[in-house]
């Protein structure tokens, strides 16, 4: 009985990791397969991946008050383990909108949705002064826990400037109000400010990275369990 419990514990050790890396893992797999296409060669439909410069007017970032043509407001919490540790967890993800994006061959609107931005610069802010938290409260983020107490927070804001060259991995749907000539629309899944290939190597270490650890526990315990056992 004792044997299924370590095997057991061996398992979901083994798994976990993955489930927390599944979606970065699929972004990378998509973007490895799905190759760069001109706007005006875009397919009727599936997964698209276009590079192009932003379009659009100038605006305020929602934390920093700063110029630029699209941002990302993100806010993370760090989730103690049952048996010590812990990670952080994304809570609330904003952005701030739809956008256009021209390669010279033509123009196509990227929506709004919850991409994974994957930038060569990001701000984080994980001590919170008394101005930060009543912005969070406004936008509906609770700052404070159990008790009253202040929760362990931390905040990234994501910023691409006017006319800034981005890549934006997507599927193509149609367009309510059509901005290109194909009558399409790509609702984004990964917008960066990378090449193809710095933005491949990125996401491969932002999903790598959290299993690192946990496998080398695993590993280790494999080992000594083996150990214990054949001797």
């Amino acid at each position: 009985m004792q044997n299924w419990f370590i095997w057991l514990f061996i398992i979901f050790a083994l798994i976990g990791p993955l489930i927390y890396s599944a979606t970065t893992l699929r972004n990378f797999f998509i973007s490895l397969r799905i190759p760069t296409t001109w706007i005006s060669a875009l397919p009727g439909k599936g997964w698209v991946e276009v590079t192009g410069r932003i379009h659009g007017e100038p605006i305020k970032s929602l934390l920093r008050k700063a110029d630029c043509a699209y941002w990302q407001l993100e806010v993370q919490e760090y989730q103690s383990g049952n048996r010590g540790g812990g990670r952080w967890r994304s809570i609330y993800k904003k952005s701030s909108g739809s956008f256009l994006v021209d390669d010279m061959t033509g123009r196509i609107k990227i929506q709004e949705g919850k991409p994974a931005l994957v930038m060569n610069n990001e701000y984080l802010l994980d001590k919170l002064d008394e101005s930060t938290r009543e912005l969070l409260e406004s936008i509906g983020v609770k700052t404070k826990g159990f008790l009253n107490f202040d929760k362990r927070l931390r905040v990234f804001e994501r910023l691409i400037a006017p006319d800034e060259e981005i890549l934006v991995l997507g599927r193509l749907q149609k367009s309510e109000v059509p901005v290109s000539i194909s009558g399409n629309e790509i609702v984004p899944q990964v917008i960066s400010n990378m090449n193809r290939a710095e933005m491949n190597k990125a996401l491969f270490n932002q999903a790598v990275r959290p299993m690192l650890l946990p496998y080398l526990v695993v590993m280790a315990f494999i080992i000594f369990f083996l150990y214990e056992f054949l001797k």
